[in-house]
C-alpha cells in the first residue's frame, strides 16, 4: 500500500496520515475538494473518524486499502477524510445529520454529501462487500453514482430537507430554567436507570460518564441524599475493580461492552482520564476516604508515563489496537503470568484477577475464546485480605510487587499507537483534573504538572488578539479554537488559580472569557455558538448543549461565568450566564438528564453560594485560612486571595481595603451576596465558612 500517496500526505493529523497511502484519492476538508465535486458533478464521500478508533482501522484495512474499493470510490465520488478531533465543528454537524437520517451515529461516520456540503445519506462502518441486508462499499459506490446521474435533483431536494431539519434544531425556545425541579428530575431519571448490582447507568455498552457522578455529588451536598452518594461510590468501586480499569498500567479504557465493566473497548481517551480524576478528587473531599487519593495517584502515574509530552501538554488518546488486534497489548495468557511471576506466585495473582488457563476473553464478534485473559477483580483488597487472614497492607504490597513485574514485561510488547495531538480543550480538562487532584491529595508533583500544562497551553496555543489555537503537533499549533477550547481552558485556569492563588491564572481566565463573549456569544438569544464569529464553514453556526462523552462548551462556559462573576466581582457575567441557561430551556426541559453538567451550573446559579475574599497581611494566617476554605467539599464556593500589591486586579471592594496598613490578614466571607463581618481570627473564619 505504500506505493500510493494521496493528498493527505501533507497533513499533520495522525488520523489523516494513517490514510495517506490508501489508493482512495483522499482530499482533506478543503475548498479544492468541493470545487472539484462541483466541476465534475459528483457527490462527495465524506469519512470522519479519529486515529485510535478500532472500527475506523477495520474499515481502512478491509476497504480503503483495497484497489477494487478505491477504484469504485474514485470513479463515483470526490473523497474527503476528516479527523473529528481536529474539526469537531464538522463532526458535530454531520453527526447531528446522521441522527436525523438514521436515529444513531458513531465512528467511522461516512456521509454522502452534495458538492455544496449538504448531507444526503449517513452510515457508520461499511463492509467491503454486501453482507445480508448491509450493502458493501463497492456496491454502494456504484449505486449512489448511478442514482446521482439519474435522480440528482431528487437527492438535492432530500439534502435541502435535511438541512431544514438541522436548522430547526438550532432554534431553541427559552424559558425559566433556574428551578430546582430540573435538578430533581435529573436525579429521578438517574435513579431509575441506576444498575444496583454493577453501578453505572443502563445496561450495555456502559460508559463511565463521570459528569453524571459529578452532578450526583452536588445533589448529595444540596439535599444530603445518601442514595446519590451511594450511586457515585458504587459506580467508582465497580469501575475500579472491572476490566475497564487497566490493573497493570493503570488508566481507564473507553467503555465496557457488557453491563459489569468486564469487557472493555480498549481505547484510552484523555478526556476520560481527566473527568474521572475530577470525580475522584471531589469524592475524596466528600468522603475523606484514602482509596480515592490512591486512585488519583495511580491515574496520575499512568498519565505521566503514557500520555504526557515531556515538552508540555497531554496527548489525546491511545489506540485499542496493536499488531492489528484489539486489546492484544492488555490481555494475558495464563502461561504468561506464570512465566513472569513463577508458578506459585503466578497462580496467586491469577486467582485475584480471575485469569484462567482457557482464557476469559472472548472475541466480541465471533464469541470464540481468544485464550487470553482480561484482568479484573470481584472483591477489593480489603475484602480479599480478610478472607486470607492477611493485613490489607501486606496483600496490597504483594500485589503491587507482582504488578510491577508484569508491567515491565508488558512494556516489551508492541505498544498501541498514541495520537500525539495536544488539544486545548482536553488539556483544559487536565488542568482542572490536576488542580483538583492536588487539592484532594496534597501531592505537589500534581500541582507542578498542572502549572506546567497551563503555562504550555497559554504560551503555545496563543493565536494572538486574545485568541486560542485548537491543536498542536510537530512543534506548531493549528486551527483556531472552538468554544470548547475556551470553556475548558477557562475552567482549568479558574481551578488552578483557586489552588495556587497565582493571580496570572485568574487574569488569563478573565482575558479569555472576554474573547469567548465577544466571539462566541449569541448576543440576541444567548448561549454560545460552537464556532467564532469569524468562522462559518459548514452548516452555519450552531449551539451545542448536549453533555455527551464530555460536557458541552455551553455547560462549562455557563459555570465559568457564574464563578468568574464572584471571583472578579462582575455581576454582568452572572447575567449572561442566567440568560444563557434560560436560552437552553427548550432542549433541557425535554431531557435534563442529557445535560447533567449544565445541571451543575444550575446548582451554582440557584445557590446558596459562598465567596471567600482574603487580603494577605504580613502574618501567616492567610495560608491557614485558605487551607480551611479548601478542606471541605463546596463546589459553589469561590476563593480570592491577594497581597496588597495584587489588589488592583480584583475588585473595587478589595481596593477599598488597600489603606488598612496594620499588617494583619483580613478575611471576608460572603454568602448569597451578603458579606459577614470582616475577621482576622482563624477560628471566627472557620465558623463563618462552615456555617
Amino acid at each position: 500500500m505504500k506505493n500510493h500517496e494521496n493528498r493527505l500526505i501533507n497533513e499533520k493529523s495522525p488520523y489523516l496520515l494513517q490514510h495517506a497511502h490508501n489508493p482512495v484519492d483522499w482530499y482533506p476538508w478543503s475548498e479544492e475538494a468541493f470545487q472539484r465535486a462541483k466541476n465534475e458533478n459528483k457527490p462527495v464521500f465524506l469519512s470522519i473518524g479519529y486515529s485510535t478508533c478500532h472500527w475506523c482501522h477495520v474499515m481502512e484495512h478491509e476497504s480503503f486499502e483495497d484497489e477494487e474499493v478505491a477504484a469504485a470510490m474514485n470513479r463515483n465520488f470526490v473523497c474527503i477524510k476528516v479527523d473529528r478531533e481536529e474539526r469537531p465543528d464538522i463532526d458535530n454537524f454531520y453527526m447531528t445529520a446522521s441522527q436525523i437520517l438514521t436515529g444513531s451515529g458513531g465512528w467511522p461516520l461516512n456521509m454522502i454529501v452534495t458538492p455544496d456540503r449538504k448531507p444526503v445519506f449517513a452510515m457508520t462502518y461499511i463492509p467491503r462487500r454486501s453482507r445480508g441486508e448491509q450493502m458493501g462499499i463497492i456496491e454502494l459506490s456504484d449505486a449512489v453514482g448511478e442514482l446521482w446521474k439519474k435522480q440528482g435533483n431528487d437527492l438535492l431536494k432530500r439534502a435541502n430537507e435535511i438541512v431544514s431539519k438541522l436548522e430547526a434544531r438550532v432554534a431553541s425556545s427559552s424559558g425559566n430554567l433556574v428551578e430546582e425541579k430540573f435538578l430533581n428530575d435529573s436525579f429521578r431519571e438517574l435513579s431509575e436507570n441506576f444498575d444496583e448490582q454493577n453501578g453505572g447507568f443502563g445496561l450495555s455498552p456502559k460508559f463511565p460518564t463521570p459528569h453524571y457522578l459529578i452532578f450526583l455529588l452536588r445533589y448529595f451536598r444540596r439535599y444530603r441524599n445518601e442514595a446519590a452518594l451511594m450511586m457515585v461510590e458504587r459506580t467508582i468501586e465497580k469501575i475500579n475493580l472491572g476490566g475497564i480499569h487497566d490493573h497493570i498500567g493503570h488508566g481507564f479504557h473507553r467503555y465496557s461492552t457488557d453491563a459489569g465493566w468486564f469487557l472493555p473497548h480498549f481505547e484510552k481517551m484523555l478526556y476520560d482520564q481527566g473527568m474521572i480524576m475530577i470525580t475522584l478528587a471531589e469524592l475524596q473531599q466528600v468522603t475523606g476516604k484514602k482509596v480515592y487519593s490512591q486512585m488519583i495517584g495511580e491515574l496520575f502515574s499512568f498519565l505521566m508515563a503514557e500520555m504526557h509530552d515531556p515538552r508540555g501538554g497531554f496527548f489525546s488518546a491511545i489506540d485499542a489496537d496493536s499488531e492489528g488486534a484489539e486489546g492484544k497489548y492488555y490481555t494475558w495468557a495464563y502461561s504468561e503470568i506464570l512465566a513472569v511471576l513463577g508458578d506459585e506466585e503466578g497462580r496467586f495473582f491469577a486467582d485475584i484477577f480471575n485469569a484462567n488457563q482457557m482464557g476469559n476473553y472472548h472475541d466480541e464478534s465471533t464469541g470464540r475464546s481468544t485464550g487470553k485473559n482480561i484482568l479484573y477483580m470481584e472483591k477489593d483488597i480489603a475484602e480479599l485480605a480478610s478472607q486470607m487472614s492477611l493485613e490489607p497492607s501486606a496483600l496490597s504490597h504483594r500485589v503491587e510487587k507482582d504488578r510491577k513485574k508484569l508491567f515491565e514485561y508488558r512494556s516489551g510488547r508492541t505498544r498501541p499507537h498514541t495520537d500525539d495531538k495536544i488539544l486545548t480543550s482536553l488539556n483544559g480538562i487536565m488542568i482542572s483534573a490536576l488542580s483538583l487532584g492536588y487539592r484532594a491529595t496534597g501531592n505537589r508533583d500534581i500541582l507542578k504538572v498542572a502549572v506546567e500544562t497551563a503555562d504550555f497551553i497559554l504560551e503555545r496555543m496563543d493565536a494572538g488578539e486574545n485568541r486560542l489555537f485548537h491543536t498542536f503537533r510537530d512543534g506548531s499549533p493549528a486551527i483556531e479554537g472552538f468554544i470548547d477550547d475556551y470553556a475548558f481552558l477557562i475552567s482549568g485556569l479558574i481551578d488552578l488559580y483557586e489552588v495556587s492563588l497565582e493571580t496570572k491564572y485568574l487574569e488569563n481566565a478573565d482575558r479569555l472569557n472576554r474573547t469567548a463573549i465577544k466571539e462566541f456569544l449569541d448576543s440576541d438569544n444567548y448561549g454560545f455558538f460552537f464556532t467564532a464569529t469569524y468562522r462559518n464553514e459548514v452548516g452555519g453556526r450552531r449551539k451545542e448543549s448536549y453533555d455527551g462523552a464530555i460536557p458541552s462548551g455551553n455547560s462549562v462556559q455557563v459555570l465559568n461565568l457564574l464563578r468568574l462573576s464572584h471571583l472578579i466581582d462582575d455581576e454582568g457575567l452572572s447575567g449572561i450566564a442566567l440568560k444563557s441557561l434560560n436560552a437552553m430551556y427548550g432542549a433541557v426541559s425535554e431531557a435534563p438528564v442529557f445535560h447533567l453538567y449544565l445541571m451543575c451550573a444550575l446548582d451554582f446559579a440557584i445557590g446558596p453560594t459562598t465567596h471567600v475574599k482574603i487580603i494577605r497581611g504580613e502574618d501567616s494566617s492567610g495560608d491557614k485560612m485558605i487551607e480551611i476554605a479548601q478542606e471541605n467539599y463546596n463546589p459553589n464556593m469561590t476563593i480570592t486571595a491577594a497581597g496588597k500589591d495584587e489588589i488592583e486586579f480584583y475588585s473595587t471592594f478589595m481596593l477599598e481595603l488597600k489603606d488598612k496598613n496594620d499588617g494583619k490578614t483580613r478575611a471576608y466571607v460572603c454568602k448569597n451576596y451578603t458579606c459577614l463581618p470582616e475577621t482576622t481570627s482563624i477560628e471566627e473564619f472557620r465558623k463563618q465558612v462552615s456555617s
